[in-house]
């Protein structure tokens, strides 16, 4: 049991909002680490846990494989050669600033036979975590000697998964939902920012059953999808469309089957934006901002590589039409005014129901219909220029913005 094919989208969860343009740390929106899924501990302020439900149909031989993954925040301080702590070192165009790094964790439970999880009062609970750094890197001049240090540190974690399942009467034999609940289990006295478990998410895998989408369900399961409930993750079905073995836990609500477009190679740690807008901008910093970038973060530093790398071969990044349908027009040839049918060319009087000074303004004024247009919810509506307007010849045009006006077609008198 793998969790090959998903690596792109949880790697993506993963690194989502890492670091924003322009991806310095002297920016304001990067001096304060943040994330979607962001689990801190609890008695502080934020999400403490998170927890999904999924429907799952299981048999005599069905397992269950899990894994989690997040960000440990790694705190990287900068210090002079007195020991001091300071916001950066300058080595000609290198610096090193002190900032808040990030080290990715994954931690695999399973297989897991089905009849060691529990009901929600009896949950098999798995422990997770990661180990606790302190790492230091001298900085020499060009002569060698030393110009200060930088120092890594970051806390112990401790994280834990609560799997259970329930079953109903009123369900069909051997479907299930499926309960799993990521916790921060970080407890005592230290520095609260340094044990947040950033961007945490979970993957599951069964083998010898089947998942089912809790978004768009089979007809005979949609009472269960009814029942299911999230609380800051949303699970989905993912891997190759109607594969049902995989599902992610997404702290960002997704559709089943989420992908990753072809034509965005890098990690761009934001994915909905336009990459090769992103690859644009990243290009047009100036060679400040780039050492600055650079100086940031190493994967800030590979990510301004890869793009610069690529400078003259941006035009994949265009994206691609997969799939072009037309739309069948619903415009009607004619609409009904009073007790009659109008259609384009016609002239019609206006007869305003409001009160507003347009309205007065055009009360019996002599129009031409040029066009007919239906807004989304059905409403009617004529398009009209004015027989005395001194733009007509514009508004018959189509040009001018200001010489054609949309009038509900209940305002019209043949």
């Amino acid at each position: 049991m793998t969790f090959d094919g998903i690596d792109r989208i949880a790697r993506t969860l993963l690194y989502e909002g890492y670091l924003l343009f322009p991806y310095s740390a002297t920016s304001l929106k990067n001096r304060l680490r943040a994330s979607f899924g962001e689990l801190v501990p609890a008695g502080n302020v934020g999400r403490t846990a998170q927890a999904s439900e999924t429907i799952v149909e299981v048999g005599a031989r069905t397992s269950l494989q899990l894994r989690a993954a997040f960000l440990q925040p790694v705190k990287r301080q900068v210090f002079d050669v007195s020991g001091a702590p300071i916001e950066a070192i300058e080595r000609g165009d290198a610096r090193w600033f002190s900032w808040q790094e990030a080290r990715e964790v994954v931690v695999e439970h399973g297989p897991l036979e089905w009849n060691r999880i529990g009901p929600h009062e009896r949950p098999l609970i798995l422990e997770l975590g990661a180990e606790p750094i302190d790492e230091t890197e001298v900085i020499a001049g060009s002569d060698g000697a030393p110009l200060g240090s930088v120092r890594r540190t970051a806390e112990a974690l401790e994280a834990r998964l609560a799997v259970s399942a329930r079953r109903d009467d009123d369900w069909p034999e051997g479907v299930r939902i499926l309960t799993i609940e990521l916790r921060n289990a970080c407890h005592g006295a230290g520095d609260a920012t340094l044990r947040v478990l950033h961007s945490a998410h979970v993957a599951a895998r069964v083998e010898g059953g089947a998942f089912e989408s809790v978004i768009d369900p089979p007809e005979r399961l949609r009472a269960v999808a009814d029942r299911c409930e999230s609380d800051g993750a949303w699970p989905v079905l993912v891997g190759a469309h109607g594969d049902r073995s995989l599902t992610l836990h997404s702290p960002i609500i997704l559709y089943d089957y989420p992908e990753i477009a072809p034509e965005s190679p890098d990690d761009l740690f934001d994915g909905t934006e336009n990459d090769e807008l992103l690859s644009l901008s990243i290009l047009s910093l100036t060679d400040a901002e780039r050492r600055a970038m650079a100086s940031t973060d190493p994967r800030a530093a590979a990510l301004l590589a890869r793009i610069e790398a690529r400078r003259a071969h941006l035009e994949p990044l265009h994206g691609s039409i997969r799939a072009m349908h037309t739309q069948p027009s619903t415009r009607p040839m004619q609409v009904r005014a009073g007790d009659r049918f109008v259609k384009v060319g016609d002239s019609v009087r206006i007869r305003p129901s409001g009160r507003d000074p347009l309205d007065t303004a055009l009360a019996g004024a002599r129009a031409t219909i040029v066009d007919i247009a239906v807004e989304v919810g059905g409403r009617e509506h004529a398009v009209v220029v004015l027989d005395d307007d001194p733009g007509r010849d514009f508004g018959l045009a189509g040009l001018g913005i200001g010489h054609r006006l949309f009038i509900d077609v209940r305002e019209l008198e043949p």
